[in-house]
């Protein structure tokens, strides 16, 4: 989840959950299904534009470049492991969300809106 973006996470959420039904669905079969998760990337989607509300700030030393993202999509695919983060804060990040989902959105709810 993202503040101000929640359809676009939505639509990130509604890929996973179809991701991890074709994971389940083709499992005697020789097609796999893997779930990426390349985490903030340095690109020009993260970039300010005109008219454009500001990017949300990223931390440097925990942003990928395409490259990265890349070399550890391509790397992902010759593995059997579900779901692939392409740096080690994705992957912290999910688990502590996951170990107390509750927590983990009201102290979200804290951080952007003070309530």
């Amino acid at each position: 989840a993202a503040f101000g973006v929640s359809a676009y996470s939505a639509s990130k959420a509604a890929l996973e959950f179809f991701t991890e039904g074709l994971y389940v669905e083709l499992g005697k079969t020789n097609v796999r299904a893997h779930l990426f998760v390349p985490g903030t990337t340095a690109s020009e989607f993260s970039t300010d534009k005109p008219g454009n509300n500001a990017p949300f700030p990223s931390d440097p030393a925990s942003t990928a470049t395409s490259e990265e993202v890349a070399i550890s999509l391509l790397a992902s695919l010759e593995t059997e492991t579900f779901i692939t983060y392409t740096g080690e804060r994705e992957a912290q990040t999910s688990a502590k969300r996951n170990a107390d989902v509750n927590a983990w959105l009201a102290n979200m709810r804290q951080v952007f809106t003070g309530m």
